[in-house]
């Protein structure tokens, strides 16, 4: 009888390994017959082509509206660095399907609006950048400057009759990820935010990260982080996680299967073919329908504010001040903002309290603030070792290992490199010793 047992339960075993395996058969060759560009379902009108303002630039984009009278809710999406990124007509048969209004804004540069194409701009401070750093800094300026668009395109979409104000959610991918993201930070009066692999493939941009880091601690609504598994990175899903659990649900991030035998097909197809839709689909709704109802009050202790004085008493120096200031309640894991004319192009910079002391080399103060609860939980502290390594504090950082930061992080620092392999190509034997015999690996 047990052999008999075991023999039902193997089979079993080897039927669902098999249905599977056919049904990851089945959608890779879906994935591999499926037109590089979305396309039009049968029956399916293309969106109407509507203009918006931005700044002194009048803007395109495509309109999909759902069947009956409205007022319904809607989804502005926002495309990606592609010039031509088209009118998404697979995603907006799935949202009209569930009665949404799809409203895809063509940023300046792209498709059918006027401009300066994002692309082009950054090769050109490429050439111009005096070094790999300040081109990265470049790169958040260029994306924060086209969220302006997108900011725009909400305000224009809230004013149509047909649409319902107050049920608005956004979504994007890749570059458009990240502008969902920037303006989950402004909140823009949005119910909630879907971002598809935001910044997946300039992860390795640390002034990004960071920036994307404090727009999602700070987000005004829900945020909803999704990519697949072969993506170029699945960094942003892995260090967004930690801080949208902390938030509470709804917010959440989740890195799927892979999709596809490609990064490209795991980066941009996965988020707007109607293949991908089969699979986050389910998620996505569930999400919105939550959002929809969920009431815009916040625990107070859910995002990590700036704390000024506290910011400003770091970067002065003022060992005094910075205890005054921690022992009547400041948060030595707030953030604040501060410009330094070698960090960043000389342009305001929004990170935690620990890298600015960093920073402007503070190794007193960094000593206090790790004395008094600074977590390296906190993502934003985590990436502490980066400056630490690349100004070549050796004293700083041998504090920030012996309070236990991790020496072998799954972010880079620069070009790729990590810490220590950061530290060899410098040419800092001290800080290479130091890492080493940390455990810290190439």
């Amino acid at each position: 009888m047990k052999r008999f047992v075991t023999l039902v339960l193997a089979t079993i075993i080897f039927i669902h390994a098999t249905d599977q395996s056919w049904a990851q058969t089945d959608m890779d060759t879906a994935i591999a017959a499926h037109p590089r560009g979305p396309k039009l379902a049968e029956g399916q009108k293309r969106g109407d082509l509507v203009s918006f303002q931005s700044g002194d630039r009048m803007l395109r984009g495509f309109l999909y509206t759902p069947l009956g009278d409205g007022p319904f809710p809607a989804i502005i999406w926002n495309h990606g660095s592609d010039k031509l990124p088209g009118w998404q007509p697979e995603l907006a048969a799935f949202y009209n399907r569930h009665g949404f209004v799809f409203f895809i804004p063509h940023r300046n540069g792209h498709g059918r609006s006027p401009g300066d194409y994002i692309m082009d701009r950054l090769e050109r401070l490429r050439d111009w950048a005096l070094d790999v750093d300040l081109f990265r800094a470049s790169v958040v300026e260029e994306l924060e400057k086209d969220n302006q668009d997108v900011v725009a395109a909400t305000e224009w979409l809230k004013k149509r009759p047909f649409v319902d104000p107050n049920r608005i959610v956004m979504s994007g991918v890749s570059f458009g990820g990240i502008q969902t993201l920037l303006a989950a930070e402004k909140g823009l009066g949005v119910a909630g935010f879907i971002s598809f692999a935001p910044a997946a493939i300039s992860w390795g941009n640390w002034h990004l990260r960071e920036r994307l880091i404090y727009a999602v601690t700070n987000a005004k609504a829900p945020v909803f982080v999704l990519q697949a598994q072969n993506d170029y990175s699945t960094g942003p899903a892995e260090t967004f996680e930690p801080l949208l659990q902390r938030k509470g649900p709804p917010n959440r991030a989740k890195v799927y299967p892979p999709f596809g035998k490609t990064k490209r097909h795991g980066h941009g197809a996965f988020a707007t073919w109607n293949i991908g839709t089969e699979i986050w689909g389910n998620d996505v709704m569930s999400f919105i329908g939550q959002i929809l109802n969920w009431k815009k009050t916040l625990p107070p202790d859910v995002a990590k504010t700036e704390v000024p004085n506290l910011g400003k008493a770091v970067i002065s120096g003022d060992v005094q001040k910075v205890q005054a200031l921690l022992s009547a309640g400041a948060d030595p894991n707030g953030m604040t903002a501060f410009t330094h004319p070698r960090w960043n192009g000389g342009r305001e910079w929004r990170t935690s309290i620990l890298v600015a002391a960093i920073v402007y080399r503070r190794p007193e103060v960094v000593n206090v603030l790790l004395k008094r609860g600074v977590s390296f939980e906190e993502v934003h502290n985590a990436f502490a070792i980066c400056p630490a390594v690349n100004s070549r504090q050796k004293d700083i950082l041998a504090a920030l290992i012996k309070a236990g930061i991790e020496v072998n992080p799954h972010f880079n620092c620069i070009r790729r490199l990590s810490p220590l392999a950061a530290a060899q190509r410098r040419g800092y034997d001290s800080i290479v010793k130091l890492l080493i015999e940390a455990g810290a690996r190439p």
